[in-house]
């Protein structure tokens, strides 16, 4: 497996691994990385073996800002293709990051099948290399498609744990009084959602509406943000990061999240109605895309960063949380598209993997 830095690519990986494991006991699991704590916090526990690659983006100009970004690939790429001829694997999977690219490239040339995973519409530059050569190209989102050779491209869903998928069948009761807001920032959380979160339920208050509110703010505004809701007199939540997400969901009527990938397959797996404010530092704007995504079934409404000091936030979120009909019509929308690739899935897709590399030992 290669997947680096950041939970959205680390945790696909992580839940192709395991059904792996699972179709056949006994597998050898090694995992390549970054070494940046997600992955210790992520993959840690399953005790997989996990080796490390130093690497850098080499996108956007940053060859003149980082004259060394190409010895790094390079160094990374001969250290990619020594762990692969030590470890000799029969399968390799990359799911996304910079360090997919060398891993990605060394185990095709050791002549392993390889398989990559696209968990955003539009995919990352390293998965749009390895997709030339790739095996088997696995995509979350319709969009991407076209992207990649149609062969050898198929569309999965992202990951959603089984606890979450089972959201799909809870019925909300969306007259509830008060109804209760998610407010989500990412793993890292976020800032700026963090303080027009707390405006935007300061503002409902003034408006006569009433809401809870459960908050992931991440570790740097967890008491900032605890006391102003305190503060406020608001029944809150507040924590710098949930590990169960899925009573997180399930006790939520409204969701106030970034777009990541896996956030937008969460959501549409739990049928929780959302206000999505893209990070627009995300590389190719992608969050702005999964976004539409969702807004286009009819599950979220999208509020850019760039508006949050003007009202928006508040303005979307007083309107639906007024409006039952409204938020009932959201989660009853079609969102058969972004169809989440929930255990018994990655349990049928590691079968098929397993086959490809079946197939290809001599």
């Amino acid at each position: 497996m290669a997947a680096g830095a950041t939970g959205g690519h680390i945790m696909p990986a992580g839940a192709i691994a395991r059904a792996i494991e699972t179709a056949r006991p006994g597998a050898r699991i090694l995992v390549i990385g970054t070494g940046r704590p997600a992955e210790a916090e992520i993959l840690g526990p399953y005790g997989w073996e996990r080796r490390e690659l130093e690497v850098r983006g080499l996108k956007g100009g940053a060859l003149a800002k980082a004259p060394g970004a190409l010895w790094l690939a390079a160094k990374a790429l001969k250290k990619a293709a020594d762990i692969v001829r030590a470890f000799k694997p029969q399968l390799g999977v990359c799911t996304g990051g910079y360090v997919a690219g060398p891993a990605g490239l060394a185990i095709k040339l050791s002549g392993t099948p390889l398989v990559i995973h696209e968990q955003n519409s539009l995919p990352g530059l390293t998965n749009r290399a390895l997709g030339l050569f790739a095996d088997m190209i696995l995509l979350a989102f319709p969009e991407a498609k076209k992207r990649f050779p149609e062969k050898r491209t198929f569309v999965v869903g992202n990951p959603v744990r089984s606890e979450i998928a089972a959201l799909g069948s809870h019925k909300r009761d969306f007259s509830a009084a008060p109804k209760t807001v998610v407010v989500l920032g990412g793993s890292q959380g976020s800032k700026k959602i963090n303080q027009a979160a707390v405006q935007m339920v300061e503002g409902l208050a003034r408006k006569g509406i009433a809401a809870k509110v459960i908050h992931q703010t991440g570790a740097a505004m967890e008491d900032e943000v605890r006391e102003s809701y305190k503060g406020l007199g608001i029944e809150a939540e507040v924590k710098s990061f949930f590990s169960d997400m899925a009573a997180v969901y399930k006790a939520g009527h409204l969701a106030v999240c970034r777009a990541g990938a896996l956030t937008v397959f969460e959501l549409a797996a739990a049928r929780l109605p959302a206000i999505l404010v893209p990070l627009p530092t995300a590389a190719d704007d992608h969050q702005s895309l999964n976004a539409k995504a969702l807004a286009d079934l009819g599950l979220a409404k999208v509020v850019r960063e760039s508006d949050l000091e003007s009202g928006a936030l508040l303005k979307e979120a007083a309107a639906l949380l007024e409006s039952s009909e409204r938020l009932n019509e959201m989660s009853d929308s079609d969102l058969s598209p972004l169809q989440g690739l929930e255990d018994q899935g990655s349990l049928a897709l590691a079968e098929k993997m397993l086959k490809l590399a079946e197939r290809r030992q001599p």
